[in-house]
C-alpha cells in the first residue's frame, strides 16, 4: 500500500506528482520542507515472518467497510462514524492532474481529513470518529476507488523483526518500548513522518518523529497497543532495539 508527508493539525496528506505521501494530523509542516519524492511500487507479500525476517506489506484480509469507485469529482457519503477506520485510496491521473479528498461534517462542515495528490498512485489513511466526518468531497480527473477498513485490517507489527513498507501506511505496534530506527530508499528529498495514536485512533499516544533529506534516523517509541501512522512516499524501514 503506498501512501508521505507531512502535515498540519487533522489527517492531513500532501503528495508531489505520482506519490502517495502520508501526513499523520498532529505534526505540524516545516517551513523549508522539500517536495516529496515519487512513490516506488508496493512490495510483493512474503510468507509469515520468522526470526530476522522481514515483514511486508501483505492485501488486507478484512473485508471493506464501505467501497466506492467513480471518475471524477463526488460527493461520498460516508458517515458518522461510532468508530475510527483506515482509508484506502487509489487514483489515476496524468502527472499534474490533482486527486483530493477531504473530510466533510455535518452542515457541510470542514475537518481536518485530507488529501492531497498528483497523477497516479494509492495510500492509507487514518480517519479518527472524532473529525465528524459524513461524506468525503472528491476533486479528480481519472478514476479513484475509496475503501473504509476496520481498525484491525492494519497489519500488526510485534517489533521483533523489521518491517518494511512504501508509502503511506498505518501499522498496529503490540511490542514493548524500545529505540525504533528507521531507513529510507531514497535521497536528499526523502522525508518521513512517524506517529502514534491511541488504539482507538482518536488520540496522539505520545511519539512524533518528522525527518526532511535524513535517509536513517530514531527515537524512543512508546510501547504498544498503538497505532503508528509512517508518512513516507519512498520505501522504509522500521525496527526496534
Amino acid at each position: 500500500m503506498l501512501g508521505g508527508v507531512v502535515v498540519m493539525l487533522g489527517t492531513t496528506a500532501l503528495l508531489a506528482a505520482g506519490s502517495v505521501v502520508a501526513a499523520p494530523r498532529s505534526v505540524p509542516p516545516g517551513p523549508d520542507a522539500p517536495e516529496a519524492p515519487v512513490a516506488s511500487e508496493a512490495p510483493v507479500a512474503s510468507e509469515a515472518p520468522g526470526d530476522g525476517d522481514v515483514v511486508t506489506q501483505p492485501p488486507s484480509a478484512a473485508a471493506p467497510l464501505f467501497e466506492q469507485s467513480g471518475s471524477g469529482p463526488q460527493r461520498v457519503p460516508v458517515g458518522p462514524f461510532t468508530d475510527s477506520v483506515l482509508v484506502d485510496v487509489t487514483f489515476e491521473g496524468g502527472d499534474v492532474d490533482p486527486f483530493t479528498v477531504t473530510g466533510v461534517g455535518a452542515g457541510d462542515a470542514a475537518t481536518p481529513f485530507a488529501i492531497f495528490a498528483n497523477g497516479t498512485g494509492s495510500g492509507r489513511y487514518l480517519l479518527p470518529s472524532t473529525e465528524g466526518v459524513v461524506s468525503l468531497d472528491v476533486q479528480a480527473v481519472g478514476d479513484w476507488t475509496i475503501q473504509l477498513l476496520p481498525l484491525d485490517a492494519a497489519r500488526v507489527w510485534h517489533g521483533i523483526d523489521p518491517i518494511d513498507g512504501t508509502g503511506n501506511d498505518v501499522v498496529s505496534y503490540t511490542g514493548g518500548g524500545g529505540t525504533l530506527s528507521f531507513t529510507i530508499d531514497g535521497d536528499a528529498s526523502s522525508t518521513i513522518t512517524l506517529v502514534t495514536y491511541t488504539p482507538d485512533g482518536n488520540a496522539p499516544a505520545g511519539f512524533v518523529l518528522t525527518q526532511f533529506g535524513v535517509l536513517s534516523g530514531g527515537g524512543n517509541l512508546p510501547a504498544g497497543p498503538v497505532l503508528l501512522d509512517v508518512g513516507c512516499a519512498e520505501t522504509w524501514h522500521l525496527s526496534i532495539a
